[in-house]
């Protein structure tokens, strides 16, 4: 259970429930497709850092015939395929 003290009192969030991510999730190459769209397939082909979402993505687009790629996406939208 989430009952981590600092300096005898209750910190506002849980340690337990702090993450720090120190990768990106996808790799390079790596099959993916946007949150909530089953149909669109893409391609990582690049990873960049920033700060407000620890890292963005651009995804080449493999299954539409007006989107070829996708030049900035946060990795929270992103899933695996």
């Amino acid at each position: 259970m989430c009952r981590e003290k600092v300096n005898g009192a209750r910190p506002l969030i849980p340690e337990c429930m702090i993450v720090a991510i120190l990768e990106p999730k996808f790799k390079i190459g790596e099959n993916v497709s946007i949150l909530g769209s089953k149909d669109l397939k893409c391609i990582v082909q690049e990873i960049n850092e920033e700060e407000q979402f620890n890292y963005t993505y651009v995804l080449k687009v493999c299954n539409h015939q007006q989107l070829e790629k996708i030049d900035w996406i946060p990795e929270c939208v992103i899933v695996k395929k």
